[in-house]
């Protein structure tokens, strides 16, 4: 397998005093400081500040070094990098900002939480409370319950359609027939007739007219 080199060059984790370094003046990023310092409580200081050795500004974990101050640390691990001012705005944004586009799998992070929630200590340490976790499955019921199909309720079947046979005048000829049915599957009267008639520019039928077609008169 092929390995791709840091062009950083080699990796390695010193332990600084805190006063040796600071946050970087340009952090725009606000991190909740409470629960980093329960992580810290409860997990330890595990990944090493990442920091620009010729300024002592921190690129990458700003917050866990408030944290760390407020807690009353004295030193942390640190790996020192050699960039430019540049390159270290750019790795800063990168780390604050690559972790926000990242999302969930909702479904397995519920299955995680409900996992640790169950343990002695249930969610300590994990930036997540209870209250998230139930606010995160009433999610998931709420989107199981949207997706449930509806029944297929049984359409009542459509009445038969009235066909009136009469020379209707077009465009170009004579239309032949008119099929009329009701939208709202109810019977056609006269007067939904003679509106349609009206509207084709034709006069109202004459009671009987249509008993020559074959065709009952509507009441």
């Amino acid at each position: 397998m092929a390995t791709i080199e840091s062009k950083l060059g080699e990796l390695q984790i010193h332990y600084a005093l805190l006063t040796e370094i600071e946050t970087h003046p340009e952090n725009a990023n606000v991190g909740d400081i409470l629960a980093i310092k329960e992580s810290i409580r409860h997990n330890g200081f595990y990944a090493p500040l990442v920091v620009q050795s010729k300024t002592g500004y921190i690129i990458a974990g700003n917050h866990r070094y408030m944290a760390a101050m407020e807690m009353g640390m004295e030193q942390v691990p640190v790996v020192y990098l050699d960039v430019d001012d540049e390159a270290a705005r750019r790795m800063m944004l990168a780390d604050n900002r690559i972790t926000r586009l990242g999302q969930d799998d909702s479904d397995q992070l519920a299955a995680l939480l409900e996992t640790l929630a169950d343990s002695d200590i249930g969610l300590v340490g994990t930036g997540f409370t209870h209250d998230d976790l139930n606010d995160l499955q009433d999610k998931l019921s709420k989107n199981d319950l949207d997706f449930i199909p509806e029944p297929d309720i049984e359409k009542p079947p459509a009445k038969e359609s009235d066909y009136v046979v009469e020379p209707i005048p077009g465009a170009g000829g004579v239309c032949s027939g008119v099929m009329v049915t009701r939208s709202d599957r109810e019977p056609i009267t006269m007067d939904d007739f003679n509106a349609i008639r009206i509207a084709l520019g034709l006069g109202r039928a004459r009671r009987g007219a249509l008993a020559t077609a074959g065709i009952e008169d509507w009441a």
